[in-house]
C-alpha cells in the first residue's frame, strides 16, 4: 500500500481522503484536506460545529477552537511560502532552460561559423596550391623551350667541330698507317741487326777460342780497336748465352737479360750489363746501373760516371749509388739538382777516376 504525503506540509494523506475528495492532486502535487481548507479550497465540508457564541459551549471547547485557528493560520502561511518557493523554483528552472537553450544556440552558431571559416580556408589553400602548380607548369614549359632552343643551337655550332674531328681522325688513320709501315721497316732492320750481331758474337767467340787467329798489331795498324764486351774472357761461362737478349728489340727481354746477368754475381758480366746504360728504355738503364753496383767491377766506372749525365733523374740516382758502392767514394751528387751543379759534381768524379788510373 502506497503512503502519500502532502507536498505543502509533508503530512501523511490517508488514501480515504483522496478517494472521498478531502485531499486532492493539483498539477501533479498532493495537497491534504487541511492545507486545502487553509487555502480556501473546495474540498468536502467539515462536520457541523456549534456556534462560537453559544451559551452551552464549555471553556474546553473554546480553547480547542483557538488552537485550530492558529494551526490553520500557520498552515496558510506555510502554504503561501510553499507556493512562493514552488513559483521561484519554476521560474529558476525556466531561466536555466532559457540560458541553456541560449548557450546551445550560441555553440551551434559558433560551430557553423567555424565550419564556414574552415571551408573558406580550405578553399583558399586549394586555390594557392593551384596557382603554385600553374606557375610550376609555366616554368617547366619555359625551361623545356629554352633547352630545346639551346640544344638546337648547340648542335648547329658543334656540326663544324664534328666535321673537323672527322678530318683529324682521317688524318690520324693515315698517320697511323704510315707509322705501321715505319715500324714494320724498323722490325725488319732489327731482325737484320740481330742477325749481324749474331755473326759478330760468333766471330768474337771464335777469336777467344783461337787467339792465334787474331790479327797482330802490325796488321791492325796503329789504331787500337774499340773494346768488345767479353774480350778479356779466358773461357766461355755458362751465362754468356744470356747476353744475346741484350740486343733484343723487346725492352722487357733486354731487362730480363740484365737481371739474369746480375743474378750470376760474376763481375765479368758487368762489361755486358754496362751496354744497358745507354739503352733507349728508361727501366733497362735503371736496372743496368743497379746491377752494376751489385757486380762491383771497377772496369765499368767510366760508364757509370757517364750515366750521371742521363736525362732521367732516376737513372742518375741509380748510377751514383752504384759508383759509391763500387769505389767506396762518397762525392756529393744531387740527382735531381740543378744542371750546372750536377756538371761540377760529374767533373769531380771524372777527375778522381783519372788520378786513380794514372796512379795505378
Amino acid at each position: 500500500m502506497d503512503i502519500l504525503f502532502c507536498d505543502l506540509c509533508n503530512e501523511s494523506v490517508p488514501a480515504a481522503d483522496l478517494k472521498s475528495g478531502r485531499a486532492l492532486l493539483h498539477k501533479g502535487r498532493m495537497i491534504c484536506h487541511r492545507c486545502d481548507q487553509a487555502m480556501g479550497g473546495s474540498g468536502s465540508s467539515a462536520p457541523p460545529r456549534a456556534a462560537a457564541g453559544s451559551l452551552g459551549r464549555d471553556r474546553g471547547a473554546g480553547r480547542g477552537l483557538g488552537v485550530e485557528w492558529v494551526l490553520a493560520l500557520g498552515a496558510l502561511g506555510l502554504t503561501g511560502l510553499g507556493w512562493l518557493a514552488l513559483d521561484r523554483i519554476e521560474r529558476s528552472q525556466a531561466d536555466v532552460v532559457r540560458a541553456l537553450s541560449l548557450e546551445v544556440q550560441q555553440v551551434k552558431t559558433a560551430a557553423a561559423s567555424m565550419e564556414r571559416q574552415s571551408m573558406g580556408e580550405r578553399e583558399r589553400l586549394a586555390e594557392g596550391f593551384n596557382q603554385q602548380l600553374a606557375a610550376l607548369d609555366e616554368r617547366i614549359a619555359a625551361v623545356s623551350k629554352m633547352t630545346a632552343e639551346s640544344s638546337s643551337r648547340g648542335f648547329e655550332s658543334l656540326a663544324p667541330r664534328f666535321d673537323e674531328l672527322q678530318r683529324t681522325l682521317a688524318l690520324s688513320r693515315s698517320t697511323a698507317d704510315g707509322i705501321d709501315l715505319t715500324l714494320a721497316g724498323i722490325g725488319e732492320s732489327q731482325e737484320q741487326i740481330r742477325a749481324d750481331l749474331g755473326l759478330i758474337a760468333q766471330s768474337v767467340l771464335s777469336a777467344l777460342r783461337n787467339p792465334a787467329e787474331l790479327p797482330s798489331d802490325s796488321e791492325r795498324g796503329a789504331v787500337s780497336p774499340s773494346p768488345v764486351p767479353g774480350a778479356r774472357l779466358a773461357d766461355s761461362p755458362a751465362w754468356l748465352s744470356l747476353t744475346a737478349d741484350l740486343q733484343s728489340g723487346d725492352a722487357s727481354q733486354r731487362w730480363d737479360s740484365v737481371e739474369a746477368l746480375g743474378e750470376t754475381r760474376d763481375p765479368r758480366a758487368a762489361e755486358f750489363v754496362a751496354v744497358g746504360l745507354v739503352d733507349p728504355d728508361l727501366f733497362v738503364r735503371m736496372a743496368s746501373a743497379r746491377v752494376l753496383g751489385e757486380l762491383a767491377n771497377l772496369d765499368v766506372v767510366p760508364e757509370l760516371i757517364g750515366a750521371l749525365d742521363d736525362p732521367e733523374p732516376s737513372v742518375r740516382e741509380a748510377a751514383v749509388l752504384a759508383l759509391r758502392k763500387i769505389t767506396g767514394q762518397s762525392f756529393e751528387f744531387e740527382a735531381g739538382g740543378d744542371a750546372s751543379q750536377r756538371k761540377k759534381r760529374v767533373k769531380k768524379w771524372r777527375d778522381w777516376w783519372e788520378r786513380t788510373t794514372r796512379s795505378s
